[in-house]
């Protein structure tokens, strides 16, 4: 089985995690589970290429606390120059985003909105037509000289 060194990124702090694992998903959704911060995988190589204690050591000027370290414009070029991600990767990373889920609840929410909106002015027009339809239809016989009788209904 094929493992990797992974760089993973909490959103809000900026702080990133290096660490290593046979499957990369898998251990974003583990971290994610435990994490209060919305956490993003910048990339992954395979550990032919690097070993995480390497990296550890090589970043060292950098840690903050455990696997996790600062942002730094050194470890950002290094995953940069020497990390991939695959379309597995990024898809799992889209949909285990909470603000995507969100925003596709929101865009459904809005549509309905949308809709309503539309048949309530779709309603408001026809409305306004009859409306409209009536107080010419008032103002024609008012032209027309004819007085208006109301209706006998006869005794009551």
């Amino acid at each position: 089985m094929r493992a990797f060194v992974y760089f993973i990124q909490a959103e809000n702090s900026g702080k990133i995690k290096i660490g290593h694992t046979d499957d990369v998903p898998k251990r974003m959704y583990t971290l994610q589970c435990t994490s209060p911060d919305k956490l993003k995988l910048l990339g992954k190589l395979s550990t032919k290429v690097a070993t995480e204690k390497g990296l550890h050591k090589q970043f060292n000027d950098f840690r903050y606390i455990g696997e996790w370290f600062e942002p730094s414009e050194e470890i950002l070029s290094y995953i940069r120059a020497n990390c991939s991600l695959d379309a597995e990767d990024l898809l799992f990373t889209y949909k285990s985003n909470p603000k995507h889920r969100i925003a596709r609840k929101l865009e459904a929410e809005a549509a309905k909105i949308a809709e309503a909106a539309e048949e309530a002015v779709a309603k408001a027009a026809k409305e306004a037509g009859i409306e409209e339809q009536k107080r010419i239809n008032q103002e024609e016989y008012v032209k027309s000289g004819v007085p208006f009788r109301p209706p006998d209904f006869g005794p009551l």
